[in-house]
């Protein structure tokens, strides 16, 4: 191929064919200038790009690149300036009239899943800065505004429209303060007029679509990892699911229900504890500081209107249903679904009453209830000793200040609905209180009939004695104490009766022949070991037939009446 020899070019021009069909040279101009056509019969010449003119574009190193060329100005453009620092590259779409960042770059090489990348050793890497004007009523003044429509491919791990993975170094032997991957900082101190709401970070409620979202979270926090004190979300106040204009100080509100513990609170339940392993789920530990003459210091205060269901079986304020589970083989001292210990020793006041549990009366009401506890106990049912209410002294129905010590101090009727009417109590050999079954008739007396036995009521005068049988081979027989009539029959051969050496003070013995036979056979009256007389003497020997001898125990000795 010849070169075609153009020798009024200028070295490192260009050339063009004129309309005579002449070849011409253009002498080479600024570089970065375009060679631009100016229509037929005019040459070509070397001019600077044009570019829209609402737009000023400022390289403020060598070596900036724009691709592709702009075009002529599009009065649609809105006026504004870029600055580009570093190798990058521009897209400018006239038909929109819309400035897109398409692949740019700064200070370093573009990564490849990025459309735009600052890479920088400033403070700020990205700063956006000036005042806003904004239309009234419109929602247009946004910082950073995001509206990208994501479809990630399947099995994508994480989508976000912005994510902060920075990485906080401090040196050796300097100190950070603060370290966070995002500050939202709002300054109010200039604002004149109103502010409905202000928040740091606002997430609004959206609409779900056709597909399935598993979890939506407004904002999603998960413990860190590192630190000496691990806290998932910090806050000096909090108020969640509640719309009221004043938040807590330094405290929180919640509208809704709360569950610890468990991933769903129990449908019943709005609040719910569980896994609770430490000794205390629930620990409450205060100064508390009241105000003179106010009934406002409470540790649990619970002020509810509780409006059951029809034919509901239990309703109560705190229902306790905890399982003691011991290990085998381990020992616990006491267990108690409540347990109540007043500590008083720091008081230096004067306090009227201390109650370990206070229920006061119950007002009016205008529906019917069947029966009215202040305290109920049911017999536990499990146990050795199965005791329904224990206490140490006791003061029932009564303002003595002074309770028993040990006992029971009863103001008032005592109604036992297992109690025979017009009966009695005793002891039985169990040490529980019995009712008898009968309360007797007019006249009778109550009459004991030993340890082993119930009382029973007899009428004055009848056999209500206690009468002991024994022949000769009881003999010989030592009186108890629960004996009245000692009956003998010395047909088989002769009787020695040894009467207690101490009985009670006035307590009397019959001895009766009831066979007939003490004339063959006598009958020996004496006492255990014949330490104490009858009548002055250590033994009575009784020989006629049928014979009876009544002895009283005076105190020392007895006597034969």
């Amino acid at each position: 191929m010849a070169f075609i020899n153009a020798i009024d070019a200028v070295q490192q021009g260009t050339q063009y064919l004129s309309s005579a069909g002449v070849w011409s040279g253009v002498d080479a101009s600024t570089s970065g200038y375009l060679l631009t056509s100016n229509g037929t019969g005019v040459a070509p010449s070397f001019q600077i790009p044009a570019v829209p003119s609402t737009i000023a574009i400022t390289a403020k190193t060598d070596n900036v690149t724009y691709y592709p060329v702009f075009t002529t100005a599009d009065t649609t453009q809105t006026a504004g300036a870029i600055d580009v620092d570093g190798n990058g590259y521009l897209n400018y779409n006239p038909s929109t009239g819309v400035l897109n960042t398409k692949q740019l770059s700064v200070n370093s090489a573009l990564n490849s899943d990025a459309q735009a990348e600052i890479t920088t050793s400033n403070a700020y890497a990205l700063l956006i800065e000036g005042t806003a004007t904004s239309v009234d009523g419109s929602t247009n003044q946004l910082g950073v505004y995001c509206v990208q429509s994501f479809n990630p491919t399947n099995g994508s791990n994480q989508t976000a429209a912005i994510q902060i993975s920075t990485t906080m170094v401090a040196p050796s032997a300097k100190t950070m303060t603060i370290a966070a991957g995002l500050i939202s900082y709002i300054n109010y101190s200039t604002n004149v007029g109103t502010i409905t709401n202000g928040y740091g970070i606002y997430v609004p409620s959206s609409s779900a679509g056709a597909g399935t979202i598993t979890n939506a979270y407004g904002g999603y926090f998960n413990a860190p990892a590192a630190g000496t004190n691990k806290i998932a979300l910090y806050a000096d106040n909090l108020s969640i699911g509640y719309s009221t204009q004043t938040p807590p100080s330094s405290g929180l509100v919640v509208s809704g229900k709360v569950a610890f513990g468990t991933n769903a609170v129990n449908t019943n339940a709005y609040f719910e504890i569980a896994g609770a392993t430490s000794a205390y789920p629930i620990y409450s530990f205060n100064d508390v500081t009241g105000v003179d003459g106010s009934n406002n210091q409470y540790m649990f205060y619970s002020a509810n209107f509780i409006n059951p269901p029809n034919g509901s079986t239990d309703t109560n304020i705190i229902y306790l249903e905890d399982t003691f589970q011991i290990p085998t083989g381990k020992t616990t001292t006491a267990l108690s679904y409540l347990n109540i210990l007043p500590n008083i020793n720091g008081n230096l006041g004067t306090i009227s009453t201390v109650y370990g549990v206070y229920v006061q009366p119950i007002a009016n009401f205008g529906g019917t209830v069947s029966l009215i506890y202040s305290g109920y106990f049911s017999n536990p049912g499990r146990g050795i000793k199965q005791i329904a209410l224990y206490a140490d002294n006791m003061a029932i129905g009564t303002t003595n200040t002074i309770p028993p010590t040990n006992g029971l101090l009863v103001n008032g009727v005592v109604k036992n609905t297992n109690l025979t009417a017009h009966g009695v109590m005793y002891a039985d050999g169990s040490q529980q209180m019995q009712s008898l079954d009968s309360a007797g008739t007019t006249g009778e007396i109550l009459v004991s009939t030993g340890y082993t036995t119930a009382p029973s009521f007899k009428t004055l005068g009848q056999g209500v004695y206690a009468i002991t049988q024994i022949t000769n081979a009881s003999s010989p027989y030592t009186v108890l104490s629960t004996d009245d009539i000692v009956e003998c029959d010395s047909t088989g051969g002769t009787i020695t009766v040894d009467l207690p050496n101490a009985p009670t003070t006035g307590k009397s013995f019959v001895i009766k022949d009831y066979k007939g036979s003490a004339s063959t056979h006598n009958v020996t009256i004496t006492t255990v070991g014949g330490t104490v007389t009858i009548d002055g003497s250590t033994s009575v020997v009784e020989s006629t037939n049928y014979f009876f001898a009544q002895v009283v125990f005076d105190g020392s000795n007895y006597i034969i009446i």
